[in-house]
């Protein structure tokens, strides 16, 4: 560790004890440490361990990235939700766990806005239908694990673990307030996905009907948000059509003082960063997107009307 990442952790320290503790008689107590190598850590003669890194950074409530971001501005950090060595199936739950609790953290905080702009649907906005929810499952299975070339569709289960955290996730999600900015081609992307695998087969075309008519009732529900601002749960939505192609989702995320960002590199699996620097950076380009998008919520029924009839034209290609 070098001097100047020394001094950084120690401020970030310092900082965090309060006022009316002694920090020596604290770090003793907390690291089981004597009051010599106490000072010698402070002192910067002798590097804090990985492991007391951890512990005083859980203790005390401050952020590893934070430090990494003051020490290096031209690097941040990232979270991948899938873990390459895990077995799809529990890849899969650990992500949808994360997300579950992330959005409960979300829906029980006191202020939060959630900025997304999407060229195709994120699967975390239909968790909570039966069929759709087994397709995702389906795609990140065939995806990312190890399966026959005809894994066919109908030879999957969805524990129902999974289902039961999907539901809660949806829940959360369903009841957070929105600004969306959308591609055009929003639910032509999501529609190629499923006709590849209807195309090789591996998808009957019962399935296909039942998973189409959970896309017609979102659509359905969809008008009604373009229509009244908010959805059946009372969130609110401001949705805006984007005149220019948006190359991959992303979001920004604030809730009281926690704020993050996310890229999905697919249209399941995000990548996600609490760096300052990249928060604001996200938060304007979604906000610049605006001047290219036009507001369809509660305003522009010609809009809200071309809009919904390209969306049906596409299902119609299932």
């Amino acid at each position: 560790m070098d001097n100047k990442l020394k001094e950084i952790l120690t401020k970030r320290i310092l900082e965090n004890i309060s006022s009316n503790v002694k920090p020596v008689n604290y770090l003793t107590d907390v690291l089981d440490l004597g009051r010599e190598s106490v000072y010698r850590r402070l002192n910067g003669q002798i590097d804090f361990s990985l492991d007391e890194i951890l512990k005083l950074s859980t203790e005390l409530n401050f952020s590893l990235d934070d430090i990494h971001c003051e020490y290096d501005n031209y690097r941040a950090i990232f979270n991948l939700f899938r873990e390459r060595s895990a077995p799809a199936e529990v890849s899969f739950n650990n992500m949808l766990h994360a997300f579950c609790n992330r959005m409960a953290e979300v829906y029980n905080s006191e202020r939060s806005h959630t900025g997304l702009a999407l060229n195709r649907l994120l699967g975390t906005f239909y968790l909570h239908s039966e069929h759709l929810l087994k397709f995702i499952y389906y795609k990140w299975i065939h995806q990312f694990d190890e399966v026959s070339l005809n894994y066919y569709y109908c030879d999957l289960e969805v524990p129902e673990e999974t289902i039961n955290m999907a539901h809660r996730a949806a829940f959360y999600q369903q009841r957070l307030d929105k600004s969306i900015i959308a591609d055009e081609n929003i639910l032509s992307n999501t529609i190629q996905e499923i006709k590849y695998y209807q195309d090789r087969g591996l998808i009957n075309d019962y399935e296909i009907s039942l998973i189409k008519g959970e896309l017609q009732n979102m659509l359905d529900n969809f008008q009604m948000i373009l229509s009244t601002g908010q959805s059946s749960t009372g969130a609110k939505w401001n949705v805006y059509l984007s005149s220019i192609d948006i190359n991959s989702n992303s979001s920004y995320l604030q809730y009281d003082d926690n704020e993050s960002v996310s890229f999905w590199i697919h249209s399941d699996s995000a990548f996600e960063t609490t760096d300052k620097q990249m928060c604001v950076m996200q938060r304007e380009w979604i906000e610049s997107l605006k001047k290219y998008s036009t507001l369809i919520t509660l305003s522009n029924q010609k809009m809200q009307a071309d809009f919904l009839n390209q969306q049906y034209n596409h299902l119609d290609k299932l």
